[in-house]
């Protein structure tokens, strides 16, 4: 009380928090959620906190307003005239009912020491209040509300603001009509005089604390990032694996690249020069004319081993005779071959050098070592792999996706048991 010494100064005054002694003896509430901002103008906090004592601001009694407020709280709620005769910190609270009675709350809280003021919408809800750019908190259409006043605004649910305008309504007086005024007489001694009011305290807690928008932004980016690196970690470990797959079919043999159409490739020069060289040679003077005997047997069908032998004889006369430059030894050659497949020019008799692959064929081996190291890896006559047994390529993803495209469009192809017939019949009439 700060005219006990019958002084009018704040020095003489002792200001006790009754609820800090003794919560049973006083009304506490802490608010902690469904709290909203409408207006940041002027808030300074002191060590992030707003103190005052909590009233209703006075509106005249010609202003309308002054008996329609009542609807909406009690007629004994703490206004400034039941304060201390002093200069003391204020927290406003009032219903937000409408647009007019607003603005004239807000007009009378200018005129006193206000720190804060507190609005709730008198609906009885527990919700959060909507945001200052919502319609509900429209004053005037501009917006000018927001920054006409000094000080902050804030919002609380209208279930908890009738709360609070109840519990101010129940410490307006002296302090023996106050709730737990006998306790507090016999625990303190109050004089008649003194002031026993609500005392409000806003916790300010600064929006750079909190985490900013971008802050979230790049915590979006960094959950997609992890997602994508997760992914490609994932992919990378399949591929490599199909890699390995499609290698070791290839090394045994199972998969041809070239002859899939998949890969382009070369033999290697050293496995090139492994093919053996011959001179060639063909010796007309041994082809004969099959003996009489066995042109009459060809035609006789008592005979079949008389036919099979002069065939033999007249076929292994017709071969074209070779002879090996790095042996003694000759070999005959298991076709007739008479000019080279790659340039087309004729061989001569036991003047030629060529050079024979696994296959058989035989070649210049100027031509056939160029084809083979530059161009491809398949005999040019039979398509055979010439590459050397265990041989791969560096197998890419690529190679890999085409080898399973061609053999899933094998996997579809549907084959005619009929022309498979025919084909083989075609082959043993010929």
């Amino acid at each position: 009380n700060p005219v006990w010494t019958g002084a009018n100064t704040i020095p003489s005054t002792l200001i006790r928090n009754i609820t800090a002694i003794s919560s049973s003896l006083a009304y506490q509430d802490t608010l902690t959620t469904n709290l909203t901002t409408l207006t940041t103008t002027n808030l300074q906090a002191r060590d992030g906190v707003i103190q005052g004592f909590l009233y209703v601001p006075d509106i005249a009694p010609t202003n309308p307003c002054f008996e329609q407020q009542y609807e909406f709280i009690p007629r004994n709620v703490t206004t400034q005239a039941e304060l201390p005769p002093s200069n003391y910190n204020l927290i406003a609270l009032a219903p937000w009912f409408n647009a007019t009675c607003t603005q004239a709350y807000l007009a009378a809280a200018r005129l006193d020491p206000i720190r804060g003021f507190i609005f709730y919408r008198p609906n009885n809800s527990t919700r959060e209040p909507q945001g200052v750019q919502s319609p509900i908190w429209d004053l005037d259409g501009d917006g000018t509300w927001q920054t006409q006043n000094q000080f902050p605004i804030f919002a609380v649910s209208g279930n908890e603001g009738a709360k609070m305008m109840t519990q101010l309504s129940f410490y307006s007086g002296a302090p023996y009509s106050i709730p737990f005024a006998d306790e507090i007489a016999q625990r303190y001694e109050p004089n008649e005089r003194d002031f026993i009011r609500v005392w409000t305290e806003l916790s300010i807690h600064d929006s750079q604390n909190l985490p900013a928008m971008w802050t979230w932004i790049l915590i979006v980016i960094g959950a997609l990032l992890f997602i994508v690196a997760c992914v490609s970690i994932t992919m990378h470990l399949i591929q490599r694996q199909r890699r390995a797959s499609l290698r070791r079919r290839v090394i045994s043999g199972e998969v041809d690249l070239e002859a899939m159409g998949i890969k382009r490739m070369t033999v290697p020069p050293g496995h090139i020069q492994t093919f053996p060289l011959f001179t060639y040679s063909f010796q007309p003077d041994l082809i004969r004319t099959p003996s009489i005997a066995a042109t009459r047997s060809l035609r006789s069908s008592r005979s079949v081993r008389t036919d099979h032998r002069a065939m033999s004889d007249f076929m292994s006369t017709s071969r074209t005779r070779r002879s090996s430059i790095t042996s003694s030894t000759n070999t005959v050659a298991t076709n007739y071959q008479p000019h080279c497949h790659i340039c087309l020019e004729q061989y001569e008799d036991r003047e030629t050098i060529i050079r024979e692959l696994a296959c058989g064929h035989i070649f210049h081996p100027e031509c056939i070592d160029e084809f083979l190291g530059l161009n491809s890896s398949l005999c040019p006559i039979c398509k055979k792999n010439m590459l050397p047994r265990g041989y791969c390529p560096k197998i890419t993803n690529g190679m890999v996706r085409r080898e399973r495209a061609i053999r899933k469009l094998r996997e579809r192809v549907d084959l005619d048991d009929s022309d498979v017939e025919e084909v083989e019949a075609k082959k043993r009439k010929w």
